[in-house]
């Protein structure tokens, strides 16, 4: 929980200096259909993705999950990450991300906002692990959308 109150501050910056960016939590179809993708679609992991230390892994660039059109796209500079969502599919969802690595664990804070004025702002935060240098395991851990559901991530 003190790492998440560190965060906070770091997030706020963060989103003032990024503006908004297009995000989507996969809001658009069902939480647990796409969970269950996400893991059908995951590969199985080879030893060196088992025991890789991530402290290696820049996560600078493009990320998509293959089960939804979500798109982060991070920039990884020391133990910070920063970075905008979207979806091409719909331009009312925007999304600002701030999180950390430590190791190869990750964390992060994405706040999701939708410009339609139908659908409610959130806060999702996720917590996970690098697996390789393109391939990171995500679960919201806290969010009205999507809680619980682990999601895999890849390099675009």
């Amino acid at each position: 929980m003190s790492k998440r109150l560190l965060l906070f501050p770091f997030l706020l910056l963060a989103g003032a200096l990024l503006g908004l960016t297009g995000c989507d939590d996969n809001s658009s179809s069902s939480d647990d259909e796409a969970s269950a993708a996400d893991v059908a679609a995951a590969p199985t992991n080879t030893p060196d993705e088992v025991e890789s230390d991530g402290a290696d892994v820049d996560l600078t660039g493009e990320w998509q999950r293959p089960v939804a059109p979500s798109i982060y796209r991070l920039r990884h500079t020391g133990q910070s990450i920063q970075g905008i969502y979207y979806e091409p599919n719909d331009t009312n969802v925007l999304g600002r991300i701030a999180g950390f690595v430590d190791g190869d664990d990750v964390e992060m804070d994405i706040v999701v906002t939708y410009t339609d004025g139908v659908r409610s702002n959130f806060v999702a935060h996720k917590s996970g692990t690098i697996l390789s240098d393109d391939h990171m395991r995500l679960k919201v851990t806290d969010s009205p959308i999507a809680l619980g559901q682990v999601q895999e991530w890849y390099r675009r």
